[in-house]
């Protein structure tokens, strides 16, 4: 299992190695107020950066800019951020680091806000790992946190509450017909809910509004149909069958078609290169064969198997995509895969007269890797390497070695 694991790292490290972010058209405002037009690496931050790396044009070298020489920038039509020192409250999220003060605990911080909305009211967020908060700017004037904050109460067991005070805010600050005490008694503090509400304002103003988080559409969930060829052995080891030889038994290869399906969710933030996949599949190993023993210290053996192995495979991995281009991307996949065997799957030996029947459970996991490109965002070829898998759960009955490689085949329906 550490060699399944290495292995699994040194992919990843490999392939991590050699990836590299698109430069795209954007521009920065240095401290004299000069904007500087440039080519800026698109990281697809999830969290706030605090520096970025430019090119003047596509020859010149990269450079690295921080947030005390930057008052903004801009990747054109995909994000912005401006440089603000704000009172920002950086209370966790997580229960068991809560505080028992409702209030927030407000410290000054020179950040990079993320533009969610600019027009005559603005909308910013400012994410970490461990929490996220949103701020807003009415007319041009102080830029403040939207507050929200949960605190535990003094009981003995105590209770979580919630401060929601950003509701309060928008309702005094953004006050127009569309937003009024009774629709903002609901509101949530989240991105979707304040730039809905943003929007209604900025709308009744009647003037220019831009919404930045609509500027990229991303295709976040994925169906794929996946077929291929399974090249699988079967080895007993430490024969279960036999009381007197303890010898490997080989039950034989197969090579047979594999169906399934594949949900694959895409991570919403840089640049669409990681998913999660949860991939339910069919798979089956059909054999009889015979398999001669030679011993230097009893007769030889001869041991006749019939393996009928039918399971639902159910891997759940994670997948990393590197872009050749708009229409090309290599992909790298790592699973743990949940084996399922049907109830009627068994093994049988006989050797000579005596003649073992064992139903197959096999045990809950085994690991995957897979290597695959895929064209367009519909057709996909993969070759995947399966860990070893124990046909057998009963300790007892000592193992077997279930062996496998694939060639997948998948069309993405949407």
């Amino acid at each position: 299992m550490k060699k399944e694991i290495l292995l699994i790292l040194l992919c990843l490290v490999s392939i991590c190695s050699v990836a590299q972010d698109q430069f795209q058209k954007g521009y920065f405002i240095d401290n004299s107020n000069h904007k500087v037009d440039c080519l800026i690496k698109d990281m697809d931050w999830k969290y706030n950066p605090t520096e970025f790396t430019y090119k003047l044009t596509e020859k010149s070298e990269e450079k690295n800019v921080a947030i005390e020489d930057v008052k903004e920038f801009e990747i054109i039509n995909i994000s912005k951020y401006i440089r603000a020192t704000v009172n920002i409250d950086k209370s966790s999220l997580f229960i068991d680091k809560l505080g028992y003060v409702r209030e927030p605990e407000f410290v000054k911080e020179t950040l990079f806000l993320k533009v969610l909305i600019k027009g005559n009211a603005n909308l910013y967020a400012y994410e970490k790992r461990n929490f996220i908060r949103f701020f807003y700017q009415v007319n041009n004037n102080e830029i403040k946190q939207l507050i929200f904050k949960e605190y535990k109460t003094h009981d003995n067991i105590p209770i979580v509450k919630e401060n929601n005070d950003f509701r309060k805010q928008i309702y005094e600050d953004l006050k127009s017909e569309n937003i009024t005490i009774t629709n903002t008694l609901n509101l949530k503090y989240n991105e979707k809910s304040l730039i809905k509400k943003f929007v209604q304002y900025n709308k009744s103003k009647g003037q220019d509004f831009t919404v930045f988080n609509n500027l990229i559409k991303r295709d976040l969930f994925n169906l794929t149909f996946k077929t291929g060829i399974d090249y699988s052995s079967l080895v007993i080891t430490n024969n279960p069958f036999s009381s007197t030889v303890y010898n490997d038994i080989d039950a034989g290869k197969s090579s047979k078609l594999r169906y399934g399906v594949e949900f694959e969710f895409i991570m919403p933030f840089y640049n669409n290169k990681w998913a999660i996949t949860i991939e339910p599949t069919y798979q089956y190993f059909k054999k009889k064969s015979t398999d001669e023993y030679v011993s230097k210290y009893s007769t030889n053996k001869t041991y006749k198997t019939d393996v009928d192995y039918k399971s639902i495979e159910i891997p759940i991995g994670f997948r990393y995509y590197y872009f050749l281009n708009k229409k090309s991307k290599l992909f790298f996949n790592a699973a743990l895969i949940f084996d399922y065997n049907f109830k009627n799957s068994r093994i049988i030996v006989e050797e000579i007269s005596i003649y073992r029947n064992i139903d197959i459970t096999s045990k809950n996991y085994n690991y995957s890797l897979g290597l695959g490109y895929k064209y367009n965002n519909k057709l996909s070829i993969e070759a995947r390497y399966y860990s070893p898998r124990d046909l057998f759960r009963d300790e007892r009955i000592k193992g077997t070695k279930y062996n496998t490689i694939s060639l997948i085949l998948g069309y993405t329906i949407f």
